[in-house]
């Protein structure tokens, strides 16, 4: 009995030393059925930001029709619940209820968005997905700046326009040093498999998106917070992309595509190796495509489409994987896939092994010609044995052998 006791007190001792640790991990069966509440200043600022915009609900398709779900989340926000981090759209973090992810996506939101929008006070965002709205061609604020935790942005289909702050997004801490393995997000976004203390499991959040790449709609039903992802697709953005696009190592996607950017693209995109999936098709780029982009060994999805890009598609490493039309509609592009060849200036020069086998089939003739004058030389000797006086004999072979060694030193 007494033993019996000592383990229910040795037992308890575990639980109360280990009951925090158990709370962090999304294993524990409470941290899905206890909801977080949600901090008094961010939920005032998320109120006055949806208090900044009109609703103005309207269908909304993407490139290729395909449809895309639209109501207002917002008109029920602060109605049923006190709690933010019950709001439609809204998620917590589960251990200090910070507000971390915010999906208005389709969400009938209508008007401008300035840099003193409240917005930019929900500092500790991972996850801003505002695609789909009408925010009325304003620019993307500088106070995006705020934002040093985020992994995801999408603002694709939103009427932005103006400049891309880049500069600003390098205060995006966590888009800087993004560490993962195994990871094919494409093929896997639901379930993405990480490392803790407990070993693997799952960490994702219920925020649906689709991603569009080369026509093709794909949709997600969820997005992991493990993924380092900017879609500014289908909006009006002008001027260059930088060489600091670079310094977001932690990439998994990049979509630009459908806006007015122009100017080359940046050689620093070749090193974000752990890309996999970029998008700048159907803007105003121009100049070559950098060699720097085959040190992209990750990259699965790639489109340049319907630029004014010019000069020889490079084939090296995953490039060769790509079809036609990942290089559509660049007049000036030329090689494989794409049916236009290009010119001899452009073309690569010769590799060494073609120069070695020309000139390895020339030895091999010379080779044949020479055996058949030896063998020729062996047999007029041993003729010229029997026939021809010794004397006149010397002098012909000293003949023989000296037009044979011009032969072969012109050779």
């Amino acid at each position: 009995m007494a033993l019996i006791s000592s383990l229910v007190v040795m037992l308890f001792k575990l639980v109360l030393l280990f009951h925090p640790l158990l709370l962090l991990s999304n294993h524990h069966p409470f941290v899905n059925s206890v909801q977080p509440f949600c901090h008094d200043e961010e939920m005032n600022a998320l109120i006055h930001f949806n208090q900044s915009f009109k609703i103005h609900c309207q269908p909304r398709v993407d490139t290729i029709h395909y449809p895309i779900l639209v109501y207002p989340k917002t008109s029920t926000w602060g109605s049923n619940s006190t709690n933010c981090c019950t709001w439609d759209g809204v998620d917590c973090d589960v251990v200090n209820g910070h507000v971390i992810g915010l999906n208005l996506s389709g969400s009938c939101l209508y008007g401008s968005i300035y840099s003193n929008n409240t917005l930019f006070h929900l500092g500790h965002l991972q996850i801003l997905h505002l695609g789909y709205n009408n925010f009325t061609f304003s620019p993307i604020p500088t106070t995006i700046a705020v934002f040093s935790e985020l992994t995801f942005l999408h603002l694709g289909y939103s009427f932005f326009q103006g400049a891309i702050p880049f500069e600003y997004m390098l205060s995006w801490n966590a888009m800087k040093d993004f560490r993962m393995t195994n990871l094919t997000y494409m093929n896997a976004l639901e379930f993405m498999p990480y490392t803790d203390v407990f070993g693997s499991g799952f960490h994702e959040y219920d925020y649906s998106t689709t991603f569009v790449l080369k026509s093709v709609a794909t949709h997600y039903g969820k997005i992991p917070m493990n993924l380092a992802v900017i879609d500014l697709s289908s909006n009006n953005f002008s001027g260059q992309i930088p060489e600091i696009i670079g310094n977001l190592k932690a990439l998994y996607s990049l979509n630009l595509s459908n806006n007015a950017l122009n100017g080359r693209i940046p050689p620093s995109l070749g090193t974000l190796t752990e890309l996999e999936s970029l998008d700048l098709s159907q803007n105003q780029l121009s100049g070559e495509i950098p060699q720097q982009l085959t040190d992209l060994k990750f990259l699965q999805k790639f489109d340049v489409s319907y630029n004014n890009l010019t000069g020889l598609i490079p084939r090296e490493n995953q490039f060769h994987t790509f079809e036609n039309n990942s290089f559509e509609g660049n007049e000036e592009l030329c090689g494989e896939p794409l049916s236009k060849k290009c010119g001899d200036s452009l073309l690569p020069p010769s590799t060494s092994n073609e120069d070695d086998d020309s000139d390895s089939g020339i030895e091999l003739d010379w080779k044949f010609i020479l055996a058949g004058l030896m063998s020729g030389l062996v047999i007029g000797v041993s003729v010229g044995e029997m026939l021809i006086p010794r004397t006149r004999l010397a002098w012909f072979v000293y003949i023989s052998r000296t037009r044979l060694r011009e032969m072969m030193i012109r050779n």
